[in-house]
């Protein structure tokens, strides 16, 4: 016997509804109703731990598929002790930038400190060792944002040659990974393609499923998805009687729902049109037109 759990635990973000009024006419054969649906998810992207090459630093950039919030990292550094760990971004893809006057790779102006390390006992190479410095940043859907860390010598960062710098190296649904540059300490990285080895964690926000309810809590199920038709379930049979008919929207996390319901109204209501004379005599008519 093979079970399939599709259930999940996670409790979903409370749908969004940026229109709660719909409006349709008497005899109306469609009603569309729609909001929007998302949960925050934990997880990681992997360059490479294969590394080939090293030195003190390096510099990449990460695209955002999706809005994302960076976490923290972990990296492929060798046995021992780093005295400091720092870790910069910037919000840009500093490839653009490396040329004069800016020199992004070798130039601090532009970086901004996230944090700083001190004292990191490492797991050696081809392992990850975790950089205790928090990062969350939120890189918005389609931008891309660039890291620079750095480690003190007498620890090496191990990284691996690349195939082009700026070619997207590693992805999944969240993130793009982009080769950069390899260097021989803060704000010199020189070397390039390079490959930085280790993870990204991050906090991802997806759109996910919205059903809609009868009633605000403990309804029936009238619809699934966005837009939904309105017209023809148990709440709106057809568009024939005036009124004002409520659906409730919640997040699904395949079939784990959002703490609350989102309230959509159809208003339902006759044709009124009123006709009136309009003198129209400058157009030799005397009963208007």
């Amino acid at each position: 016997t093979v079970t399939i759990n599709t259930t999940e635990t996670e409790i979903p973000f409370d749908p969004i509804v940026e229109e709660g009024d719909f409006y349709a006419c008497i005899g109306d054969s469609s009603v569309l109703i729609e909001a929007v649906g998302e949960i925050s998810s934990i997880d990681s992207l992997l360059s490479t731990l294969n590394d080939n090459n090293g030195a003190q630093a390096n510099m990449f950039a990460v695209t955002a598929l999706q809005e994302t919030t960076i976490s923290d990292f972990a990296m492929n550094l060798d046995a021992g002790t780093a005295d400091w760990i720092e870790v910069h971004y910037r919000p840009d893809n500093y490839l653009d930038f490396t040329a004069a006057p800016d020199n992004s790779n070798t130039s601090g102006a532009g970086w901004t400190l996230v944090g700083i390390a001190n004292n990191v006992v490492t797991a050696g190479q081809g392992n990850l060792t975790d950089i205790p410095v928090a990062v969350n940043i939120t890189i918005p859907a389609g931008e891309t944002y660039s890291f620079h860390i750095a480690v003190s010598p007498g620890v090496g960062v191990n990284y691996t040659n690349g195939t082009g710098t700026g070619n997207v190296y590693a992805s999944n649904t969240s993130l793009e990974f982009i080769e950069g540059h390899g260097g021989s300490g803060l704000f010199n990285c020189t070397f390039q393609p390079r490959v930085w080895n280790g993870v990204i964690r991050y906090e991802a926000t997806e759109y996910i499923d919205v059903t809609w309810f009868d009633m605000a809590t403990g309804g029936a199920v009238v619809a699934d998805g966005s837009p939904a038709e309105a017209v023809g379930t148990s709440v709106l049979p057809d568009a024939n009687t005036a009124g004002d008919y409520s659906f409730y929207a919640a997040t699904n996390n395949n079939g784990c729902y959002s703490l609350n319901t989102e309230e959509v109204v159809v208003h339902v209501s006759a044709v009124n049109v009123s006709l009136a004379p309009v003198d129209a005599s400058c157009n030799t008519g005397t009963d208007g037109s």
